[in-house]
């Protein structure tokens, strides 16, 4: 029996939301420190010696964020 070769496209569960990824260590922090909810902790693959952080993208964590930037 041959496969297909074709990809389907999986539907997103009602529950999906939008992520970002962090890459400084320091600003992960920042955000968990204002109540932000780390999701996942994965190497880094441009880095591998290093970490990303993920965390949901909300308007709230992208002004935590742009606050973090100008405070340094």
């Amino acid at each position: 029996m041959k496969q297909s070769s074709q990809s389907t496209t999986v539907p997103r569960s009602p529950n999906w939301r939008p992520t970002f990824i962090i890459y400084s260590q320091e600003a992960a922090g920042y955000l968990m420190m204002h109540g932000f909810m780390l999701l996942k902790i994965m190497p880094d693959k441009r880095k591998p010696s290093r970490n990303v952080f993920v965390f949901f993208d909300t308007p709230e964590m992208q002004n935590a964020l742009n606050d973090w930037m100008n405070r340094r």
